[in-house]
């Protein structure tokens, strides 16, 4: 009986650790790991327990209950050849922030003009 129930706790830890990979999370969507706001960046993006402002909506979402006032961020960065990545973001305090705040935030990704070829090597538009 003592074998069973061991073998029962210690399976679902075996089934997870192996299911957890190294390179998880890495495949789909990997401009939600772009980082927001000038002062997470500076910090090494080390900055969601002392996220403040606007920027929590992305960073600490809970830090929005420490909204005072009207916020407006806007984050604009120049990758490699035409790719940018935009970042907007409104805060409203509730109550003059004494009932925390609410944030409305957006991303946007473009990778710029891209050739098309078809199966023989010749541009397309």
């Amino acid at each position: 009986m003592r074998r069973l129930a061991l073998l029962l706790f210690l399976l679902p830890l075996v089934l997870a650790s192996h299911a957890a990979e190294e390179d998880a999370g890495t495949a789909a969507l990997p401009f939600l790991r772009l980082g927001v706001g000038a002062r997470a960046l500076a910090m090494g993006e080390a900055y969601a327990a002392d996220a403040h402002g606007v920027e929590a909506a992305v960073l600490n979402p809970a830090a929005l209950a420490n909204l005072r006032r009207y916020e407006v961020s806007f984050t604009h960065d120049e990758h490699l050849v035409e790719t940018s990545f935009e970042f907007g973001a409104f805060g409203l305090p509730i109550s003059g922030g004494e009932a925390g705040g609410v944030a409305l935030a957006g991303r946007y990704l473009s990778y710029g003009e891209m050739q098309g070829y078809d199966q023989y090597g010749m541009p397309t538009e």
